[in-house]
């Protein structure tokens, strides 16, 4: 099987794609598709597994802490929003390093995510800001490919 330049070896069934070291681990939630899938290619390059979610509920469900990760979430989502899983996560006892992202962005909104300990609040569409936010926590957690310093 062939290696990458960091000389990881590839997942199985998937050729020249390598596995994330370490368990590294960026949790991605919007539901809408178009947005995952644009949150997925701006982050391919920070070398960590990407987890995408169409809905909070799904996310909570199944979430267990890593020891490298972070998470970006939508703020506004049908049922759960991206405040409410960060109360979620704060209630369980994590510490779970939160992007927040919105398209309809509102300063009091901002401000609440932030106190409550967000790492960072973008604003939609995101861009090449959403890679070096997540890969500036990943580099926090220990996690620093070349393509993120």
């Amino acid at each position: 099987m062939p290696m990458n330049p960091r000389g990881d070896d590839p997942q199985p069934g998937r050729p020249g794609v390598a596995m994330p070291p370490f368990g590294a681990v960026v949790h991605v939630i919007d539901d809408d598709d178009i947005a995952l899938w644009m949150f997925r290619e701006l982050l391919q390059g920070i070398g960590a597994e990407i987890r995408t979610f169409s809905s909070a509920r799904e996310f909570l469900a199944g979430y267990r802490p890593g020891p490298c990760e972070c998470l970006v979430c939508d703020l506004r989502m049908p049922e759960i929003g991206g405040l409410d899983v960060q109360q979620r996560l704060l209630d369980t006892g994590s510490h779970l390093p939160i992007i927040l992202v919105s398209g309809y962005a509102d300063v009091p909104q901002a401000v609440e995510a932030i106190k409550k300990g967000a790492f960072d609040f973008l604003e939609k569409p995101v861009d090449g800001a959403l890679h070096d936010r997540a890969g500036f926590v990943m580099c926090r957690l220990g996690f620093c490919p070349a393509s993120t310093v």
